[in-house]
């Protein structure tokens, strides 16, 4: 019973997703398409066609988001050379141990 579950399952998406290749929401290459997408939302075929640039007129870029951005690439960057650090660190204390090592009197016998 679960098997047969599981294929119809599997066989419903498998026509959802043909579905949505067909009607143009989804690429065959598997990239979604907003339009087509907003064509099923409002049903209003006139509004399907989306000018790119009228998706940013209201956006500001604000000394605020400027600020928020700059912090944040600050932070990345502080936490990119800890990690750096440390991995140097890690390799300079192997490599001293390894170096130890090979002087060991006992390792040359």
């Amino acid at each position: 019973m679960e098997i047969q579950a599981s294929t119809h399952s599997s066989k419903q998406r498998s026509r959802n997703l043909s579905d949505d290749i067909s009607s143009g929401i989804l690429g065959s290459d598997g990239t979604t398409h907003i339009s087509a997408g907003l064509s099923e939302l409002d049903g209003n075929e006139a509004d399907d066609e989306l000018d790119n640039d009228s998706l940013f007129e209201d956006f500001e870029l604000t000394s605020e988001i400027l600020e928020g951005l700059n912090k944040i690439e600050h932070d990345e960057a502080v936490a990119k050379a800890r990690r750096a650090k440390v991995e140097a660190e890690a390799r300079t204390n192997k490599l001293k141990l390894l170096w130890k090592a090979s002087e060991c009197p006992q390792n040359h016998k």
